[in-house]
């Protein structure tokens, strides 16, 4: 229990320390239009892992506190001048005796398309953490094969139609999925997918401030090559989805050189080598008593990828997606040879790396500026399945004419 503890910790506040850095994001020098909003959800938990606890229908209602700057001179009208704020949630998870309640907290980006007067369809992005009451349990709760720790990641995607009923009102119908899961720091950790409908209203209760000059015009994203590279620190609890349980958390340490480029107003396409070092692996190594398992050394503990992402940027904050080709991946071949049936989907993980998460620069990159560090938060995985968490720090180079 005293791992499981430690394991819990870790992830609280490595999910408050970048709920933190959002709420200072959020808490720029303009004015601004402030809404709020209330939904209600219906949806289902998706069986997706065999002995998967069974799942009624997972009610939920969220709050959210929303603004919009009304700003045509910077980087947010490459956004359409988005809404964002914070989202605060409860889902009843549909089994309250095995699966328990999720309370939420995101920071939310929406981003409104006007259709005519009375009508917007509207994509949107939350991303945050939740708090499980009833997280697996060796002793009391072994059934829970969905959420192995307390706190976990929670990210949701939206689409809505809204039909406003005047300039202060408005009522909206859409669908959302939302996604749990702690990053494979505990296992059990199938991981919570939750397509649901959605209704609501929103307020706006302050009137649309004009603000065009208040902030100077910035640039666009740096469009000539850069060059960086970037160091992090991963851990995970070494096993397959379901087991073995309350193990120890192992570090990966991973390191990356790349380029990068402007491709759109808003993003830039990253390509570059990846290493990692792995001490799960070589713990494994020493623990298997077994002819054929690799020697216990540096080479078989590490991995080595070529690999290429794309970064979204708005304002100091920025999405990033990686996707990726191990060409030497000994440890996790051999892991996976150890415990699967090396069918098509396992044969895949041996290759085939992604990753995602959200990185924050010290200066803003619409300013264009010759260099800029950043420290992030990723997930890397094995196609889509979670391997570990990682936080991470990097710079970028480069020099304008």
């Amino acid at each position: 229990m005293l791992i499981r503890n430690k394991i819990d910790i870790k992830l609280l506040l490595t999910v408050t320390a970048s709920f933190i850095l959002s709420f200072f994001s959020f808490g720029q020098n303009l004015e601004r239009t402030h809404y709020f909003q209330q939904s209600f959800n219906g949806g289902s938990l998706i069986d997706i892992y065999p002995g998967s606890p069974e799942s009624n229908v997972v009610n939920a209602i969220n709050l959210s506190w929303l603004s919009k700057t009304n700003d045509s001179t910077s980087y947010r009208s490459k956004f359409g001048n988005s809404l964002h704020g914070f989202t605060f949630g409860f889902f009843d998870l549909g089994n309250k005796e095995v699966l328990g309640h999720a309370f939420t907290g995101q920071y939310t980006m929406l981003f409104p398309q006007k259709i005519n007067h009375v009508l917007t369809w509207e994509p949107g992005l939350s991303m945050g953490g939740a708090v499980f009451t009833n997280p697996y349990n060796y002793l009391e709760n072994e059934e829970n094969i969905v959420m192995g720790s307390r706190v976990a990641f929670w990210v949701s995607a939206y689409l809505r139609l809204h039909y406003s009923f005047s300039d202060e009102l408005n009522a909206f119908v859409g669908a959302a999925f939302h996604h749990s899961s702690n990053g494979h720091t505990a296992l059990p950790n199938v991981g919570a997918n939750i397509p649901s409908w959605q209704l609501g209203v929103r307020y706006r209760f302050s009137k649309k401030t004009a603000v065009e000059g208040s902030d100077r015009k910035l640039d666009n994203l740096f469009d000539k090559w850069q060059y960086g590279f970037r160091l992090g620190h991963g851990f995970y609890e070494l096993g397959e989805t379901i087991s073995p349980t309350n193990g120890p958390l192992y570090a990966v340490y991973t390191t990356q050189l790349y380029a990068q480029r402007k491709v759109s107003d808003i993003g830039r396409l990253r390509i570059g080598l990846e290493g990692h070092y792995n001490r799960g692996h070589r713990a494994l190594y020493e623990i298997v008593d077994d002819p054929d398992t690799p020697e216990a050394n540096f080479e078989n503990s590490t991995l080595g990828m070529a690999f290429s992402g794309y970064e979204v940027a708005y304002g100091h904050w920025a999405v990033y997606l990686q996707a990726g080709y191990n060409f030497h991946n000994p440890g996790l071949a051999y892991w996976l040879d150890f415990l699967t049936e090396n069918e098509f989907m396992d044969r895949l993980k041996k290759r085939v790396s992604g990753r995602y998460g959200v990185h924050y620069y010290f200066k803003n990159p619409y300013d264009a500026p010759n260099w800029n560090l950043y420290a992030g938060l990723e997930v890397k995985s094995m196609v889509v399945q979670a391997d570990f968490l990682e936080l991470c720090v990097g710079v970028n180079f480069g020099k304008k004419d």
